[in-house]
């Protein structure tokens, strides 16, 4: 992940907003979107010419729904795409998700991707825009993700459990890779 991190940001000119996970109660969903907005306003990626958005940067909200409304109300319409950034995109990258569920369990990554009202109930779902991408890195478990149709895994590469023949061709079939080359990734996988 940090390689991808530094490619999108160094190469493709893409703002990368990373979070990477330890133990602890600053690990949460919570803290993470603090980080987020935090880092999105010191790399000047947000549009903070309209001054109700630069006071609720200024003063974030405490509470979770209020925050995450903060968040996609940045990324709907705040998003400031820099001349550089041919693509036009974001990347957001959770770099062990795990760590946040076990920090604070009853967060789950689902509740960015749903619209509260001013009781913080959930009124129905909110979907990212096209150019913003997604990374989330975890173990094995129940995180609760959003029923999207454009959600896709890499179940079949487990680097620490190593690269195995059928691993390999599940995760490149699309490229219709030769066995040599196939043969090739499993050799530098080791």
């Amino acid at each position: 992940l940090a390689h991808i991190i530094k490619h999108s940001n160094e190469e493709l000119n893409i703002p990368v907003l990373h979070h990477f996970c330890n133990s602890g109660m600053a690990n949460n969903l919570h803290a993470i979107l603090y980080h987020f907005i935090l880092q999105g306003k010191k790399m000047q990626i947000w549009d903070l010419e309209n001054e109700d958005i630069s006071k609720k940067i200024n003063r974030l909200p405490s509470k979770y729904p209020e925050l995450i409304t903060l968040f996609q109300e940045l990324l709907d319409n705040y998003f400031k795409i820099n001349r550089n950034n041919k693509h036009e995109n974001l990347l957001i990258v959770i770099d062990g998700l795990d760590e946040a569920a076990v920090a604070f369990s009853d967060y789950h990554i689902k509740d960015y991707f749903s619209t509260y009202d001013e009781n913080g109930e959930v009124t129905g779902e909110w979907k990212s825009k096209s150019n913003i991408k997604w990374i989330f890195s975890y173990r094995e478990g129940f995180y609760r993700f959003p029923d999207l149709n454009n959600i896709h895994s890499l179940n079949d590469v487990q680097p620490l459990l190593g690269l195995s023949e059928e691993s390999v061709e599940n995760a490149l079939t699309t490229f219709n890779p030769s066995k040599e080359f196939i043969d090739t990734v499993i050799e530098r996988g080791k």
